[in-house]
């Protein structure tokens, strides 16, 4: 009899030992929305993954701080992607994410701050830019552009200061491909501060030919090597967009609108799909500037490859090019035109014949030929212009329309609408250009021309005395 009971105490205390743990064992942050169910390849339920997302340090730390009357709550979403999206609120407002791999249970990122609900806070590794990340790729192009655009006999000069400066939005850009938005986005402002007062200042007083820093590019490198850099920079440029690029929900709108206006639905009807419910945010002319694209590469109704994106944005950047070229020759033209006495302009003497004077028009010695070159090298050879073009966005599409609003500046019909058209896209060319474009009548014949310098996505205006040295020289 004794020994029974021994036996049956000895049961009753193992039992105890393990219910313990099990009665220890904390319960899951409450999610008021209830749990989803658990979708055929996941091997984990929502009530899991809550389990474990709570475990993650971030969310220890954040229950830690909590006050007697805070209200801490969760939400948990399965995305296409395997993964539960285990979202944390405080009092209403999120406050973290964590994320939960839904094959193996294991947390894989935990957020907090922007990159919440900025899923482009995030530093995920390809999101933009893709091959441009590389830390080699983004110093080569650097490299080429600086190299390209010095004037090494004289170094001392401003506007090598301002190619720095271009390049130094790099840094901002290495900080946030880390996910450091905090420290990235500060970084901007005083590089866009310098921007802005250098451009004034060109802008109200002009640049100088006498050796001060005022004085504009002046680059060494001669035209057929400029040349030669371009050709090869643009097939770099298309061959990274085919192999290796992405495109953001920027360009995906753009062909979701395309393929509304071609069936003949409403844009702005909140009707756009789930994976992009913002899409309807830009002006109607940016969704029909896709409409041939889409209608030559129709949108499969998913976010995939999106090949009419990518057949829009090489364009608008091949666009852009061209209207850089183009804004050179109708410079130094109205340059010449402006100057009292005219001098013939550097280069071969032009062969005989009425073809061949027409085609020695586009010899890229000429000096109009010259400064488009210089425009279009510091285009394809600045890192941020390709950026765009790896991104895949409607970026370059305003780019083009204010490039080639600045070549018809001598039109008022025309530059005014190429304006319109880019306003009616964006309105940030709106407040941007019109001051340069309205304009009622143009300059007296001594005034200095406008000339183009390379900003950080196209030529900001600039002005110029002079005629330059060589035909080498063509840039502010």
């Amino acid at each position: 009899m004794i020994r029974a009971g021994t036996t049956l105490g000895a049961l009753l205390l193992a039992a105890l030992a393990l219910a313990g743990p099990a009665a220890a064992a904390p319960s899951p942050t409450p999610v008021p929305s209830g749990y989803p169910a658990t979708p055929e390849d996941y091997a984990i339920s929502a009530r899991e993954a809550v389990r474990v997302a709570d475990t993650d340090p971030k969310i220890v730390a954040r229950e830690a701080e909590l006050d007697r009357g805070d209200a801490f709550s969760a939400s948990v979403e399965a995305k296409p992607v395997r993964v539960w999206e285990v979202g944390y609120f405080l009092n209403g407002e999120k406050v973290n994410l964590v994320v939960v791999d839904g094959a193996t249970g294991a947390v894989t990122q935990s957020w907090t701050g922007a990159a919440v609900d900025w899923p482009m806070a995030r530093g995920k590794p390809g999101q933009f830019g893709h091959i441009l990340n590389s830390a080699w790729v983004w110093a080569a192009l650097a490299l080429v552009f600086v190299a390209g655009l010095l004037d090494f006999r004289r170094l001392r000069k401003w506007v090598h200061l301002d190619l720095l400066v271009l390049l130094g939005f790099g840094v901002s850009e290495a900080y946030f491909n880390a996910a450091e938005i905090g420290t990235s986005v500060p970084l901007v402002y005083p590089l866009l501060a310098y921007l802005l007062a250098r451009m004034l200042w060109i802008g109200f007083r002009g640049h100088g030919l006498d050796g001060t820093a005022g004085e504009g590019l002046r680059p060494s490198a001669p035209a057929w090597l400029l040349t030669a850099a371009i050709a090869a920079l643009i097939v770099l440029r298309l061959t990274a967009n085919l192999a290796d690029s992405g495109v953001i929900d920027v360009g995906y709108a753009g062909v979701i609108g395309a393929d509304k206006i071609t069936h003949a639905e409403p844009l702005y009807d909140d009707s756009f799909p789930e994976d992009n419910p913002t899409g309807d945010t830009y002006g109607p002319a940016n969704y029909f500037a896709y409409v041939p694209f889409e209608a030559a590469l129709p949108w499969s109704g998913s976010w995939d490859d999106l090949p009419a994106a990518h057949a829009a944005a090489i364009f608008f950047d091949l666009a852009t090019i061209a209207g850089l070229f183009a804004l050179g020759l109708a410079l130094a033209r109205r340059r010449r035109s402006a100057d009292p006495d005219p001098r013939p302009p550097p280069g071969p003497p032009l062969p005989d014949g009425r073809v061949r004077r027409r085609l020695s028009r586009w010899f890229p010695d000429r000096e109009g030929n010259a400064l488009g070159l210089v425009l279009v090298f510091a285009w394809v050879a600045y890192p941020f212009t390709a950026y765009a073009t790896q991104s895949n966005s409607n970026d370059e599409l305003i780019a083009a329309l204010v490039v080639w609003s600045l070549v018809l500046f001598a039109s008022p019909i025309a530059r005014g609408a190429l304006l319109a058209v880019a306003a009616a896209a964006k309105f940030a060319p709106l407040p941007a250009a019109s001051p340069a474009v309205s304009s009622r009548r143009s300059p007296p014949a001594s005034a200095r021309p406008l000339r183009p310098a390379p900003p950080p996505s196209a030529a900001w205006p600039a002005e110029a005395r002079g005629r330059p040295r060589s035909p080498r020289a063509a840039a502010p």
